[in-house]
């Protein structure tokens, strides 16, 4: 990529986030949302095979996107959509990213309910379905947020439900699901959980 191909990217610097090399954002490179000006392209765009590795190959596949189609963008618009797409469910990941953190007075209980719940459970599959259709209308009722039932459906698409699995599993299912979709907040270890809610070998 150079600022012949792409004078907008000339002397932006990428995003580079903390954690394993090479490991994408949680939800992929590629940007999902359109600036305001191209919203009636949303279809096309969502078909769009494209595959970035990077926040400069994604920035420039969106340009290329929408100047194949005749509609004019900022860098910075671009910006003000893929950035907080990145960043806003795993804000540790990107060095000096700040922002206003939801409040959301029933998610530690709702949580702390489906841990319990996964002590010594009939059937565990069926225990962590429960939950995740739970959290799900609770996240998208007005108690929740946009932002949160965004990112939520995100890591949903991405993990499917582990059907057929054993406790274990189903256990660690729920602990990375809280993890990934939390807000501003550091990663709790299973352990950590295990320990709490007195989860013992099955």
């Amino acid at each position: 990529m150079s600022c012949a191909t792409h004078p907008e990217l000339c002397g932006s610097k990428e995003l580079v986030l903390r954690g394993p090399i090479a490991m994408p954002p949680a939800s992929g490179w590629k940007i999902l949302s359109l600036p305001e000006n191209a919203s009636h392209l949303a279809a096309a765009w969502a078909r769009h095979p494209g595959r970035p590795d990077n926040s400069k190959s994604a920035w420039a596949e969106m340009f290329d996107f929408l100047k194949s189609n005749g509609v004019p963008v900022r860098l910075s618009e671009v910006k003000a959509i893929s950035i907080p797409q990145w960043c806003d469910p795993e804000p540790f990941r990107c060095k000096g990213y700040k922002r206003t953190k939801e409040f959301l007075p029933w998610a530690k209980a709702m949580w702390e309910k489906a841990n319990a719940d996964m002590v010594a459970p009939a059937d565990p599959v069926a225990t962590l379905i429960r939950h995740v259709i739970l959290l799900t209308k609770k996240i998208n009722s007005r108690a929740g947020c946009n932002r949160c039932a965004e990112r939520w459906a995100v890591w949903l698409k991405a993990h499917p439900l582990p059907m057929g699995s054993d406790l274990a599993t189903c256990r660690r299912y729920l602990v990375d699901a809280h993890n990934h979709t939390r807000e501003g907040q550091e990663p709790t270890p299973y352990e950590t959980v295990a320990a709490k809610f007195f989860w013992t070998t099955p």
